[in-house]
């Protein structure tokens, strides 16, 4: 008989992005969990300089403590990072749900995928699937607002 164990993650990066993730471990008969690991992007199209988050969610037991090695991203600038940590327990069994949380702006247009990552667990090599991202043209920039100068806001007389 397989159980179900549902674990809720919420990574927040402080002025940047609030995401959630729901994670599903489907435990064996012997309640061991199985190791999975997902790498998925926010947005699959954005501008050059535009922000989106990466994510690689990771589900196993609760004993997973994964050594995880992104791969080369010279085509994006790393804004930020987060890590999260979650274990459900259902019974005597524990299961854990790790994600690593990368918010990336492109340098360039184009179309990129990111290479998957690997992550060493126990000795076994895991990886990824790789992202694809389509970069288009730059943001548009909001042109600056002219001062009023504080002498018009205090309702003085003022000659030009």
């Amino acid at each position: 008989m397989k159980k179900l164990i549902v674990i809720i993650s919420v990574a927040v990066l402080v002025g940047v992005a609030v995401q959630a993730h729901a994670f599903l471990a489907v435990a064996d008969n012997k309640g061991a969990a199985a190791f999975s690991v997902v790498m998925k992007a926010d947005k699959q199209r954005v501008r050059v300089g535009e922000a989106f988050t990466l994510s690689i969610q990771m589900k196993g037991a609760s004993d997973i403590n994964p050594l995880v090695r992104l791969p080369a991203l010279k085509d994006f600038a790393i804004v930020s990072t987060a890590q999260s940590q979650q274990f459900a327990f259902q019974g005597r069994e524990i299961s854990a749900a790790i994600e690593y949380v990368y918010v990336l702006a492109p340098l360039k247009e184009g179309s990129f995928e990111i290479p998957p990552a690997s992550i060493r667990l126990g000795g076994k090599e895991y990886q990824s699937n790789p992202v694809t991202i389509e970069v288009q043209g730059t943001v548009p920039q909001v042109p600056p607002q002219k001062k009023i100068p504080r002498e018009l806001l205090r309702g003085d007389k003022v000659i030009l």
